[in-house]
């Protein structure tokens, strides 16, 4: 043990010695040359080097650059001579101006002199005043180090100039002298290039010019024209044009003698020479070596210029209107947006709700959401490039049940874009309202699932068009169903003012190129109008809206003498019976007649529909839902062909066989009035005419023709919710009527035909049958796949049916299928029965049969029916293991409370 201790300690002492040995500092050998220095030389130009070293004589080089090479003469100690030709650099011929750098010069060490260097350019001429002498300055070689030695060259002075374009505001008023300008002015941002001549003020035979100096436009703050970005707020907000790169110029003091300005197609905006003003300049751009120099060049704003008269007559607007108390409401600019007229005047045409053309003047004013209060001043009348105007419109506050629309801003009037982009927004724009203020009767969710799933589209199904299967499923099982009123909120009801619009200048004579006018939600009046010679000169305003004029009683003069409206809203104004009358008749008996496509007239008084409608050749849609019209409507005749027409909520009896063409009618919509017949305006002649809708929900219809005098209809999407009729009608088929989607809800239906009702020849084209809220206890056996093989969406929901019905399941292509909540006349729960056999439909994916009274359910259940809703059957006992696994994956839907008796996954439990 004692001998192992003894070589343990050995071993760590050798170790340690090693250690030690180890951190010794190792000598390295010093490599720098002991007898040997070096000298590099740096060559500056002398008229901006100061009092030091210079060289003699007269001689001027245009630029340091051109010297390539240096030749020193050294003497040292001994008065030994010594000549050495050295090569100068430099990063680039700018920076050359700054200095060159000779190549190093090796020496012994010692004490030299340099008694004269010369000149070289590349090409080894000499160049400068030859051999320079240099004033005695010595120069000490030091061992392994290396000298700075500083010489001159005579080189003419050159400093730096970056030219800045800012405006002069003196033009504007008063207007100086005609200027060589581009026709109509040009505003500040357009220029894109400078052309600039300079003259020495002291030598005026010195001229120098830069072309094609390109510049970049920037808004900031006024006292920062020469900013780096960070915008001093202390000053009102202005603009100016800074030039892209810097330019030479020998040094001097020098007046601007001409400029010329250029826009990005290098097209001439302006050319200006000062040659017989040059003693009126103030300011004088002072060019020193080797130093740069912003130079502002004025650029005059004119009031001639036509983007400016329209900008101060924004401003005059503004003022009028109660400007500085408005407060923006809306989705287009954010919440309470102001006109800003604390900055250049140039810039005032940019504001919210302002659009402007290229050439700067004011294109559209939309003042919508803003609260403008008073009448608009003559200013209007400037703005003759302006082709949208809009004090107000139907969307300005959104209320619809579609949030994805309500918060999405609406799109700006196209004011570049072509005849066919400004037609679209129009079309658009019509559209989305009578979608909202007009829609179909609702079908069902479990039918608009259905339809969904096979790629089928319809008018009924439009209230789910922004959801997805999950979502439209999910309602399927819920007890909110939507109705009619859901989907019929109207964005400004009849009165509500969001504005204070009490007139218009009969100025707006003057807006020939205006094409769109919106005056809505104001209480503005007849007599707030510019008389008829007003508006006889708008010749090229297509589109018109005059919405929800609570004090307007009939259609201002002049509108009906329009010649070029193609669209037009005169809708939930306060017109009275007889002021409805006149105005309808006036603008359909117009200058417009033959070009109107688009005319709603909604919520007004109309008691009288004028005959005169039907000579307008060229109406495609009419709404006159929500007004007064009485008893029975005219027959405008087979010449009248419109695309679409609307009638809803009047007090009409009946509508004429002879009523109007379908030669291009795809939608007819006439819900809540008093018909007790069907339309029979279908006629043999047209048999082959497939209309998109027809709605006659809501009359009192109890039954429809009979077939030896009845038409029946072709047409995608049939509607006969809310009439009563209590057997299903067989006259469809009799008539062979083409029924795609037919929605029956609400009709107190009681039964089928015994005979065959779905033997037609077109029968088998139905695919969508909605029969929610009637009174049905059996569907009967011929209710098939061989009469009706094509029917993929069905919903029997809140009806009395005791025992489930089986045909619809017989049929391969049903998709989804509803039963929810069967009651019987006392309102008690009556179906417990379970389709037994369910999973293998191999076509259902959707089953609904919720808030009922099932009970054990001893059947397989297939996960391919991913949307099954069970909920609300209170006693239910349901094994989920079939489908547990799909349930978990997120890949099955299952509809079900949590207070059920759910067995075989106890994941849905939790």
């Amino acid at each position: 043990m004692k001998r192992f201790v003894l070589m343990t300690l050995s071993a760590i002492l050798s170790v340690s010695a090693l250690l030690v040995t180890g951190c010794a500092r190792e000598e390295l050998p010093d490599n720098r040359e002991t007898d040997y220095g070096y000298v590099q030389f740096k060559l500056y130009k002398e008229v901006s080097y100061g009092n030091v070293t210079k060289a003699s004589g007269d001689n001027l080089l245009d630029e340091l650059s051109q010297a390539g090479k240096i030749n020193i003469m050294l003497t040292n100690s001994e008065g030994r001579t010594i000549s050495q030709t050295l090569t100068l650099s430099a990063a680039d011929n700018e920076a050359a101006e700054f200095g060159l750098r000779s190549a190093k010069l090796r020496l012994l060490k010692g004490d030299y002199e340099v008694v004269s260097y010369a000149l070289y350019d590349n090409l080894d001429n000499q160049i400068g005043n030859g051999n320079r002498t240099v004033v005695a300055k010595p120069l000490t070689i030091i061992p392994g180090g290396m000298e700075v030695f500083d010489l001159t060259a005579d080189v003419a002075p050159r400093g730096m100039i970056r030219f800045n374009l800012v405006k002069d505001l003196s033009g504007l008023d008063p207007v100086p002298a005609l200027r060589d300008r581009r026709d109509n002015g040009y505003t500040f941002d357009e220029i894109s290039s400078l052309d600039i001549t300079l003259v020495d003020v002291n030598e005026q035979t010195q001229v120098v010019s830069f072309t094609g100096i390109p510049v970049s436009f920037s808004i900031h703050f006024s006292g920062d024209e020469h900013h780096d970005g960070a915008d001093n707020v202390a000053g009102n907000q202005t603009s100016s044009s800074q030039a892209d790169s810097i330019v030479y110029a020998p040094a001097g003091n020098y007046k601007i003698l001409s400029y010329r300005l250029y826009d990005s197609d290098d097209l001439l905006l302006e050319d200006q020479d000062f040659t017989n003003s040059l003693e009126d300049q103030a300011t004088v751009i002072e060019v020193t070596d080797n130093e740069l120099t912003e130079a502002d060049v004025p650029v005059t704003l004119v009031m001639a210029d036509g983007y400016m008269r329209d900008y101060y007559a924004l401003r005059k607007i503004w003022l009028a209107l109660d400007g500085p108390n408005w407060s923006y409401e809306g989705q287009t600019w954010p919440k309470g947006s102001n006109w800003n007229f604390d900055r250049d005047p140039d810039l005032w045409g940019d504001q919210p709700g302002v659009q402007i053309h290229d050439n700067g003047r004011v294109a559209s004013i939309d003042l919508s959401g803003f609260g403008i209060k008073g009448k608009v001043p003559d200013a209007i009348g400037q703005l003759t490039d302006l082709v949208q105007l809009s004090f107000g419109n139907h969307n300005e506050t959104r209320r619809y049940h579609d949030q994805a629309a309500s918060a999405a801003a609406q799109p700006l009037y196209p004011v570049k874009g072509s005849a066919e982009d400004k037609a679209l927004w129009r079309q658009n724009r019509y559209k989305d309202f009578g979608k909202y203020v007009c829609p179909t009767e609702p079908i069902s969710p479990v039918c608009a699932l259905a339809l969904r799933m096979n790629g089928k589209t319809s008018s009924a199904a439009s209230y789910y068009d922004n959801m997805s299967l999950d979502e439209i499923s999910r309602m399927a099982a819920s007890r909110a169903v939507p109705t009619v009123d859901q989907v019929r909120p109207y964005d400004m009801n009849l009165g509500t003012m969001t504005n204070g619009l009490t007139g218009i200048s009969a100025e707006i004579r003057n807006l020939t190129r205006l094409e769109s006018l919106s005056i809505a939600n104001s209480p503005i009046t007849k007599e707030g109008f510019p008389g008829a010679d007003a508006f006889s000169p708008l010749t090229a305003l297509i589109d018109l809206e005059i919405y929800n004029c609570k004090n307007l009683e009939t259609l201002p003069e002049g509108i009906a003498s329009l010649p070029s409206l193609i669209t037009v809203n005169l809708s939930t104004n306060g017109f009275t019976e007889q002021g409805s009358y006149d105005a309808l008749n006036n603008l359909a008996s117009g200058s417009s007649q033959d070009v109107i496509q688009i005319l709603y007239f909604l919520q007004n008084k109309l008691a009288t529909l004028p005959v005169s409608v039907g000579e307008m050749a060229s109406l495609g849609m009419l709404n006159v839902m929500q007004n007064n019209i009485q008893g029975d409507l005219p027959a405008l005749g087979r010449n009248f062909a419109p695309q679409e027409l609307s009638f809803d909520d009047n007090h009409i009896k009946s509508v004429p066989d002879e009523f109007c063409s379908l030669e291009a009618l795809t939608s007819f919509t006439i819900s809540y009035n008093e018909l007790t017949e069907f339309p029979n305006f279908f006629s043999s002649d047209e048999s082959n005419i497939i209309m998109s809708a027809i709605n006659v929900a809501h009359n009192n219809i109890k039954k429809l023709p009979d077939a030896g005098t009845f038409h029946g209809v072709r047409v995608n999407t049939l509607t006969l919710t809310g009439n009563p009729i209590d057997v299903f009608p067989a006259e469809l088929a009799a008539t062979n009527s083409f029924v795609e989607v037919l929605t029956m809800q609400s009709c107190g239906m009681k039964s089928f035909p015994e005979e065959n009702c779905f033997n037609g020849e077109n029968s088998d084209y139905l695919t969508t049958l909605d029969l929610q809220y009637n009174n049905l206890t059996d569907i009967p056996d011929y209710f098939s796949a061989r009469t009706l093989p094509y029917i993929s969406g069905m919903d029997v929901s809140y009806n009395a049916f005791e025992e489930f019905p089986l045909e619809p399941l017989n049929i391969l292509r049903m998709t989804a299928f509803g039963i929810r909540s069967q009651r019987n006349s006392e309102g008690e729960r009556c179906l417990s029965d379970w389709p037994e056999g369910l999973s293998t439909h191999t076509g259902l994916r959707g089953f609904y049969i919720g808030s009922n009274d099932l009970r054990l359910i001893n059947d397989d259940i297939s996960y391919l029916i991913f949307y099954l809703d069970i909920s609300d059957n209170p006693n239910i006992i349901f094994d989920a293991t079939d489908v547990c696994s799909a349930w978990k994956a997120g890949q099955y839907f299952l509809y079900y409370d949590r207070t059920q008796d759910i067995i075989g996954c106890d994941a849905m439990l939790d």
